[in-house]
């Protein structure tokens, strides 16, 4: 049941991406930056706070329209910016970005998420659903399945469920030892 629900998620996602979604949008001006815009942004830049009131403006965009959110010039510092040791690991640089104060706001709100979801579906949720049988996660199992997301990226298969499948010409055994697909 779990893997049909996934299928048919997995499938709105593909679809929701297809070209025919943006036929009709002209793209020919994409890119170009008229000499107005670069002066009405440089001016907006003079007024301090009024850039971030500006930011939260809703902008109309239309397909045929020039407009859009106002352009704030980029200030911080190219490049990286944390000492580099050439002994670092592909893991080091990982958690320079996911450390463990990040992680630790994922995994309460993943926890405080799914608390909701149960209660505010406890009468729909069907009895073998991940919802009713939810264990609340933790640091170690969402680093496996960031990892788990990650390596989904270079063993490429066309839907979720395969890659847990025991079927010889479809297993990539390191999934179901690392997590469960209930859990991923």
């Amino acid at each position: 049941m779990a893997s049909s629900s996934l299928k048919c998620y997995i499938d709105d996602l593909d679809s929701s991406t297809e070209d025919e979604d943006f036929e009709g949008i002209d793209t020919s001006d994409a890119g170009e930056t008229e000499e107005s815009d670069i002066e009405s942004s440089s001016e907006s830049t003079d007024s301090g706070d009024d850039d971030i009131g500006n930011a939260r403006d809703w902008c109309e965009i239309t397909a045929s329209g020039r407009s859009g959110p106002p352009r704030f010039p980029f200030t911080g510092t190219p490049g990286v910016t944390f000492p580099v040791n050439i002994n670092y690991t592909p893991l080091d640089i990982l958690e320079t970005f996911l450390d463990s104060n990040l992680m630790d706001i994922i995994v309460k709100e993943t926890n405080n998420y799914a608390e909701q979801e149960r209660k505010a579906n406890r009468t729909k949720i069907s009895r073998c659903s991940r919802s009713k049988n939810w264990i609340p996660t933790n640091d170690r199992e969402m680093k496996l399945f960031f990892e788990l997301i990650i390596l989904q990226g270079i063993v490429r298969k066309p839907n979720q469920a395969m890659y847990w499948s025991h079927r010889r010409i479809l297993h990539t055994p390191v999934y179901s030892k690392v997590m469960l697909f209930e859990k991923g």
